[in-house]
């Protein structure tokens, strides 16, 4: 406080103390002396700021435009916060004030110094409380705060990317295996339409000298004993060498086919057999 307020705190009696005589003791006491660690023991005697609390009350009860720190005649009796005690020197005051009614409520600052008392009045509105869950968007509701009220949030740009790009990838590496299971199934003959079931070739009782041309097959390391065919001759796969004159034909489809019989108990189309099935076609 400043020094003109001490001296006229002295001039109007507002100290009750006898040590307090002049603007510098009164300066003294308020700004020096300790005031009692319990704020119930504090008084105008042994504290300078001996109350301090505030006052609240809406408006809307209230019959004057400002409501006091005091009981209304209506005997409503509203908020008040504890009280605090203290030097001039405190400049930070806090209390904790809660407001029930919707609507402009008064806040009031209830001071008393010796036996002065004072009040600071600021007004507040107090907005209805908002309810999540009743079915009504309210101001200050989102769909990203109550959904239940609002709806569901649009997704966003980068939400739409997180979620299509993943599956795009999947649609495409989808294709794209589907692709190469075709290719491998054309380019190694997987599909396995080019065997022929041998009990639709009919088969000749002897064997016959080829008199057509004769396809070779260069030499190289094979799994099988695979003939290869023409239409009227064949080339039976036998070490150093791919062709032979003598087989045994049979009709199939109309079309006279070599024959060649393995003696084995199993036979499995392994990579190496398409290939040279293929090479043969």
């Amino acid at each position: 406080a400043h020094e003109s307020f001490y001296r006229w705190a002295v001039q109007n009696r507002i100290f009750s103390q006898s040590s307090i005589t002049d603007a510098a003791s009164a300066q003294r006491f308020c700004e020096q002396h300790d005031c009692p660690a319990n704020w119930k023991d504090a008084n105008g005697e042994n504290c300078c700021i001996h109350h301090a609390n505030i006052h609240s009350c809406p408006l809307g009860y209230m019959t004057e435009s400002i409501c006091g720190p005091w009981i209304p005649d209506d005997g409503k009796i509203f908020t008040h916060t504890i009280s605090t005690s203290g030097k001039m020197t405190q400049t930070n005051w806090t209390a904790k004030v809660v407001l029930f009614h919707p609507g402009l409520n008064s806040l009031i600052a209830h001071i008393r110094v010796g036996t002065m008392q004072a009040a600071l009045e600021s007004k507040s509105t107090v907005l209805p409380a908002v309810v999540c869950g009743d079915n009504i968007c309210e101001d200050g509701e989102f769909c990203s705060t109550c959904p239940a009220d609002c709806g569901e949030c649009p997704m966003g740009p980068t939400t739409k990317v997180a979620i299509s790009l993943p599956l795009s990838l999947l649609c495409l590496f989808c294709i794209l295996t589907f692709v190469w299971l075709k290719y491998q199934k054309e380019k190694l003959l997987w599909d396995e339409s080019w065997v022929i079931d041998f009990a639709a070739i009919k088969q000749d009782q002897e064997a016959r000298m080829t008199m057509g041309s004769i396809m070779s097959v260069p030499a190289g390391h094979s799994d099988s004993n695979t003939s290869c065919v023409t239409a009227l001759g064949s080339c039976i796969g036998q070490p150093g060498t791919r062709k032979g004159p003598f087989t045994s034909t049979g009709i199939y489809d109309g079309r006279t086919v070599a024959i060649k019989k393995i003696q084995t108990k199993t036979f499995s189309l392994s990579k190496s057999i398409r290939q040279e099935v293929k090479q043969v076609r």
